[in-house]
């Protein structure tokens, strides 16, 4: 089984409980929902997430070397 390495950067109450920052190795072909699950983000109702600076959805794949950002949405009044 091929791993790939990707950086998992949390904003706002992710950051919070979960910290900032991770850099974690998953199988080929994990998805962007399974690398959020292995840093504890299960939350996915209220999640934006960015992968490689453009938005991304939950059952994308990842490729080794991806950069995603998540973080709650933003509201406002």
């Amino acid at each position: 089984m091929r791993l790939i390495s990707v950086t998992v950067e949390l904003g706002g109450p992710y950051r919070e409980e979960h910290g900032q920052w991770h850099m974690i190795r998953l199988p080929e072909g994990s998805t962007v929902r399974d690398a959020l699950r292995r840093v504890g983000v299960e939350e996915e109702l209220y999640i934006v997430v960015v992968r490689n600076r453009r938005q991304s959805s939950l059952g994308e794949a990842l490729r080794d070397g991806d950069n995603l950002v998540a973080y709650p949405p933003v509201g406002g009044g």
